[in-house]
């Protein structure tokens, strides 16, 4: 049986000045409620929780190195963060590879506590690398799910339902040094390069909006595990991504999720089971008949239709990000 790591990061309660948030503890908890209901009985889970007071920049990377970097090359290791975002301005030597001079991040629970920083996404770059290469013999399959913003506006959106509050924090206005990015990572590299690994990225907004909060939880993760539940979470990420959008959509207009995939990650395959979804078709080996020499066969899931399927390929959405 595969082994499921996650690693749930979900933080309320910050402290001044980044304004206190409802629903992030409720978002972990639909990921958790979601991987017993659903695959405890097809994956071995794993989970770790940080939250609130134990949600440090320090706890956050050791649940990289000490959690998510256990998961074997059949395994499968999966982060979600929901908290503030921000942007902060880069070190000055990734200039050249940051147009704007800005790291987005993610605020941890100590962050801009007697120095300590944001996590940037250099810094998630290294950890996701760490984990794809700490198996010699191939990667896990590798899934973030961030529902945060990655604005540096902590204002309400213009014309927005009252209801809603944003996961967005101020700038702190400082640069970082290039020996604060996850323990002098960068100052080690003959030449200055962000690593990349497989991976697929599912996130709240674009990079200049706001991912919108609620007590019962983040419209994001509401909208993932509603596109989920419904389906028993027999979608490829694709599929799984443009429902979610569509429900992101339908009560926030100014949120539009986005999708990454790293490394020719195939967009097309089954959410965390890894089988290719073909025109709506979920293939898989069984050993119900013989073919050639071999007792296997190949049985289909045609739940999806095909029309459809072509529909949501034609209309895919892909960037490439670190």
């Amino acid at each position: 049986m595969k082994n499921l790591y996650v690693l749930l990061v979900g933080i309320n309660d910050y402290p001044a000045p980044n304004p206190k948030l409802k629903g992030c503890i409720k978002d972990i908890d639909q990921v958790e409620a979601y991987l017993h209901e659903f695959c405890s009985t097809d994956y071995n889970l794993k989970i770790k929780r940080l939250e609130d007071a134990t949600a440090t920049y320090a706890n956050i990377k050791s649940g990289f190195r000490e959690h998510l970097a256990a998961a074997g090359p059949d395994d499968i290791a999966w982060f979600h963060f929901s908290g503030h975002g921000s942007e902060e301005k880069t070190a000055p030597e990734f200039l050249a590879l940051e147009p704007n001079g800005k790291d987005q991040t993610m605020i941890c629970i100590d962050s801009g506590i007697g120095g300590v920083p944001h996590l940037a996404d250099k810094e998630l770059a290294v950890l996701l690398n760490e984990v794809a290469t700490s198996n010699r013999k191939s990667p896990p399959h590798i899934l973030v799910s961030l529902d945060c913003c990655h604005s540096g506006s902590g204002t309400r959106d213009a014309g927005e339902d009252i209801k809603w509050s944003v996961r967005a924090a101020p700038s702190s206005g400082a640069s970082r040094t290039l020996d604060s990015y996850v323990d002098g990572y960068y100052t080690k590299l003959r030449s200055l390069e962000v690593p990349t690994s497989k991976h697929v990225v599912l996130s709240a907004c674009k990079s200049v909006q706001l991912a919108g909060d609620m007590p019962q939880g983040g419209a994001f993760t509401t909208g993932l595990f509603k596109a989920l539940r419904a389906a028993k979470g027999n979608l490829s990420y694709n599929d799984l991504f443009l429902r979610a959008r569509l429900t992101v959509q339908s009560v926030r207009d100014n949120q539009t999720p986005q999708f990454d995939t790293v490394q020719n990650f195939d967009p097309y395959v089954r959410f965390l089971e890894g089988l290719l979804l073909v025109s709506g078709i979920s293939m898989k080996w069984s050993s119900k008949m013989a073919i050639g020499t071999s007792n296997a066969a190949l049985s289909m899931d045609c739940r999806h239709n095909l029309q459809r399927q072509l529909n949501l390929m034609s209309t895919l959405h892909l960037r490439k990000r670190y």
